[in-house]
């Protein structure tokens, strides 16, 4: 077996000076590269062309909406006969219902009555817009709601009347020479990513004279090319995100094609990364795996990416730079976790969870993580955080990243920060019989002296996934401690049903069409216990979790495996002949 050249990652926590001196040096030069600053300039008048989007709405939501019930980022709210601008439902609801996302839903219902109520809130909103809250002007917000109003002027535009096509373009004036006012001084961060998308689709949709979408592009192009890594990952390393950005670049890349205007390279080349990258992070079932703050798999976005995709090729199998591998052999596909946090400001959801993998066969996923809550509940999302909540190994419980969050951190450091691992190693090989997975991180190397490694094979069928995990460490390291104490997880999905057998030796598992799977291992006790799904539910699903335990030590090794159980056919009655075959074993 050839194995191809490691991944060696070393910790990003050295960047944090530079980059906030690049931050600073930005914000200084920004105030040279203003676009449309002046607070004169004139105000569009008429939306020359409207942009596509890859997601389509839902009649049922918008009417919903219609009655006054917006449920919004996993948050159900009923302003009855109130305006919902003035109602306080979380920060998380807020964000979503002042992006104005939900314009889509709206215009589903293909009603008047319906865009009468879009108008109207529109028009509420931009005269009262001094009473919001402060998040009604996030950088991002602003963004997402300025793409939305353009998005839908068609619909909103239809029969409205002189006043609101004054409010409406006046408004949208406003939110361009904001976008491009606090762009250049923002953090390099997805806001700064956002407000570029948005100015890109305002130069091309809103007559703003000569040489706006060259300004635009150029800010696209750089946030591109600092944002997006070499193998297609966000710098976040945040599946969700890719999918998100893809949602809005697609159609942005399509908009510029009607045009007749060249498309940035840098916009080509991003779209060309990305693409691969999101059928790597995906299952058979057409979801995200759950890594990384992923609350939701996100299937209709990843269809509409699909559909607009015409290359259709093959997954990656390795993201060096996003910390992802893949191994896929049949219908089985294993996606694994092997890189370190991002730096703080990218780690807002950043997880815990090294060399953590999530198993599928089609459209069953079998092993997964616990995901994120798609309802804001910070409880459950510090408690997703952790390593346990992963299906990889863990230490006396403990996290193989300690996350240091608060406000005093987060505004000196910029975000979260990931105390623990340093180094992050892998490698992938392949030979006649499957694919090999080689990874280790010292996650706890400071805390109890170890290092952790697992290696995964899947077998070229895809009917056999077997794992080794084992700790190292240096040389005064204790053969055995009875202080620390191992636990391997393996959180299975809610449409698994597990069985342990009598004896405690292997764990049956059955899948929803019928399908069987076999649970072995050795080196290490082996139990069935609870746990909880959280991802795409309202509230945390109940399910189960296969955990080998013991006492680490240095050097000790525990193997594991998943078989499929395959039917075998009965054989059919042999015939008499004169000469008998031998039996083989």
């Amino acid at each position: 077996m050839t194995l191809a050249p490691g991944t060696f990652q070393k910790h990003p926590f050295n960047t944090l000076a530079a980059q906030a001196l690049s931050d600073a040096g930005r914000s200084v030069s920004g105030r040279f590269k203003l676009f449309f600053t002046d607070p004169r300039a004139p105000v569009p008048t008429k939306v020359k062309t409207t942009p596509g989007e890859l997601l389509k709405g839902s009649a049922d939501s918008g009417y919903k909406i219609y009655r006054g019930i917006y449920d919004l980022a996993g948050n159900e709210v009923h302003a009855e006969a109130r305006l919902p601008f003035s109602l306080d439902a979380g920060s998380d609801w807020q964000r979503e219902l002042h992006s104005f996302g939900w314009l889509r839903d709206l215009q589903a219902g293909g009603n008047e009555l319906q865009r009468a109520q879009a108008r109207t809130l529109i028009s509420d909103w931009v005269i009262n817009r001094k009473h919001y809250p402060d998040c009604a002007d996030a950088l991002d917000v602003t963004a997402r709601r300025m793409i939305a109003w353009l998005r839908h002027a068609p619909f909103l535009l239809a029969k409205a009347g002189e006043r609101f096509e004054e409010l409406y373009f006046r408004s949208l004036g406003r939110h361009v020479r904001f976008l491009a006012r606090h762009m250049p001084f923002a953090p390099q961060d997805m806001a700064r990513f956002e407000a570029a998308i948005a100015l890109s689709y305002a130069a091309l949709c809103l007559d703003m004279g000569k040489g706006a979408h060259e300004q635009a592009f150029s800010a696209l192009s750089r946030e591109i090319e600092c944002q997006i890594l070499a193998d297609g990952g966000h710098v976040s390393r945040e599946p969700a995100v890719v999918v998100s950005l893809l949602c809005e670049l697609l159609p942005l890349a399509a908009l510029i094609e009607k045009a007749s205007i060249e498309i940035p390279p840098a916009l080509v080349s991003g779209i060309d990364r990305m693409m691969p990258m999101v059928r790597l992070i995906c299952h058979g079932d057409g979801g995200l795996a759950s890594f990384n703050g992923v609350g939701k798999a996100m299937s209709p976005a990843i269809r509409a990416i699909q559909e607009f995709d015409q290359v259709d090729g093959k997954p990656a199998a390795h993201a060096r730079y996003s910390g992802y591998a893949r191994l896929s052999a049949g219908a089985s596909a294993a996606i694994i976790d092997c890189g370190l946090p991002p730096i703080p400001r990218f780690a807002a959801n950043a997880h815990a969870g090294l060399l953590s993998f999530e198993f599928s066969e089609g459209v069953h996923r079998i092993v997964v993580n616990c995901g994120a809550p798609s309802e804001p509940d910070p409880r459950w999302a510090r408690l997703a955080r952790t390593t346990p909540a992963h299906s990889t190994a863990s230490l006396n419980d403990d996290s193989s990243s300690r996350i240091a969050d608060g406000s005093i951190i987060n505004k000196l450091a910029g975000g979260p920060l990931h105390i623990g691992p340093r180094i992050a190693e892998c490698e992938l090989g392949n030979n006649d019989s499957g694919t090999v997975f080689d990874g280790r991180h010292d996650g706890y190397l400071r805390t109890h002296g170890l290092v952790h490694e697992r290696r995964l094979w899947l077998a070229s069928d895809g009917h056999d996934l077997r794992g080794e995990d084992r700790f190292t460490g240096p040389q005064n390291t204790a053969e055995k401690s009875e202080d620390t104490s191992f636990a391997i997880r393996f959180h299975l999905h809610p449409a698994v049903k597990a069985t342990i057998s009598q004896d405690g030796s292997s764990v049956m598992l059955l899948l929803p069409d019928r399908s069987g799977w076999r649970f072995t291992a050795k080196g290490a006790r082996l139990a069935l216990d609870e746990s909880v799904y959280l991802v795409d539910r309202p509230t945390p699903q109940r399910s189960l979790q296969i955990v080998l335990s013991g006492f680490a030590a240095r050097g000790h090794m525990i193997n594991w495996a998943f078989k499929k159980i395959t039917r075998r056919r009965k054989p059919a009655a042999p015939r008499e002949t004169t000469q008998q075959l031998p039996l083989l074993d």
